[in-house]
């Protein structure tokens, strides 16, 4: 089974029914006021309440979901917590706060990527983001505009049917080689041989979502 947690920001409707369809759905703080305003089931809530008011609180409190209700005061965000408890979870979606007002927020949450590469992914309605280790994604033309990959170790990485393609290439952290490629062929493909590889796909706007 798959988990999504959903954040809400900057996420359509349709994609985050999408992503929750079949999968076991945390909402993160005002992820979980997400949920109940756009009709997707609410397995879990887990946060510190600091982002909806009263009203919303006693909504979320009685919707049926399993609560984790956090302290403010503490050493994780509510997204960090609930990804720690998604180890039985094959794969796992954190949908929406791709970028923001909080932008401190965007970077927690694309740091803990590291922490699950190949199996953990964020999204929201513009971009998809990973981190691959030792592992071949397969990008479709119809539907990503630009590809990006970032070293965030020393790594080796093949790109497939690019624009710009790249064979063995040695990167290093820094390196801005691998930013705003796109898809040559029907399809492409990223390998990542040694290292870890943040991936970035932004995603055409004539796609439905």
């Amino acid at each position: 089974m798959d988990a999504v947690i959903i954040i809400g920001k900057n996420l359509s409707p349709t994609l985050a029914k999408a992503r929750a369809n079949g999968a076991y759905v945390f909402g993160a703080d005002q992820g979980a006021k997400y949920c109940l305003d756009h009709q997707i089931r609410l397995d879990s809530f887990v946060g510190d309440f600091d982002s909806v008011n009263e009203e919303e609180k006693h909504r979320i409190l009685t919707c049926g979901a399993v609560i984790e209700e956090l302290n403010p005061h503490k050493d994780v965000t509510d997204t960090a917590h609930a990804l720690s408890l998604c180890k039985w979870f094959n794969r796992v979606t954190i949908l929406g706060g791709v970028m923001g007002d909080r932008i401190e927020h965007f970077l927690a949450n694309v740091d803990l990527l590291r922490s699950r590469p190949n199996t953990c992914f964020m999204e929201d309605d513009d971009s998809f983001i990973v981190v691959l280790d030792h592992t071949r994604m397969n990008v479709s033309r119809n539907e990503w505009e630009y590809v990006s990959v970032f070293a965030l170790t020393e790594a080796k990485v093949t790109l497939l049917g690019m624009e710009y393609p790249l064979e063995h290439r040695d990167l290093m952290p820094g390196d801005p080689i691998g930013v705003s490629n796109q898809i040559k062929e029907d399809s492409g493909a990223i390998l990542s041989e040694s290292g870890l590889l943040l991936v970035v796909l932004h995603r055409k706007k004539t796609v439905s979502q």
